[in-house]
């Protein structure tokens, strides 16, 4: 069986292993001037997944032991029945969810639409032109300052 090789380690069937060699030859290390193969093989007894035999070169007998990363610490003490039958599970539950999420965000998405499609129809339309409203916001904004200042003053003199 094929089992993919990244920074966390090979991984099958959606469980990740890892064994002192693939440190050893730097294959988990993060940067892309590491040249690590893209896949392995490996063999796997059905019955146990917490190890797996790496086959490290091609056409060879010789392999390593992999046994189960912390990554997949939930698959300890599982057969590769179990981890099939998880995996499957997990999957489906995964779908309905997205189903519901993406069915939730449209909804949302059509409520912002109509809140702003209410509130654009609810603005009154301004009877100033624009340059006339954009030269009044200096006097608008020191005027409330001045309002603000005032209320400011007016609770401090009643403590």
């Amino acid at each position: 069986e094929k089992a993919t090789l990244s920074n966390r380690g090979l991984k099958i069937f959606g469980v990740t292993y890892t064994c002192p060699e693939l440190y050893e030859k730097g294959w988990l290390h993060r940067q892309n001037t590491i040249n690590r193969p893209k896949f392995l093989y490996a063999a796997y007894d059905p019955s146990n997944a917490e190890k797996i035999y790496v086959f490290y070169e091609q056409s060879s007998l010789k392999y390593w032991e992999a046994t189960i990363s912390d990554y997949s610490r939930e698959f300890k003490g599982y057969s590769f029945w179990e981890v099939w039958q998880i995996n499957s599970v997990q999957k489906k539950t995964f779908e309905k969810q997205n189903i519901k999420n993406n069915l939730a965000q449209s909804e949302l998405e059509q409520k912002i639409m109509d809140i702003i499609q209410q509130a654009s129809s609810e603005t009154p339309l301004s009877t100033q032109s624009q340059k006339s409203r954009i030269s009044e916001i200096r006097s608008n904004r020191t005027h409330e300052k001045e309002l603000e200042r005032s209320k400011l003053k007016g609770t401090t003199s009643s403590v």
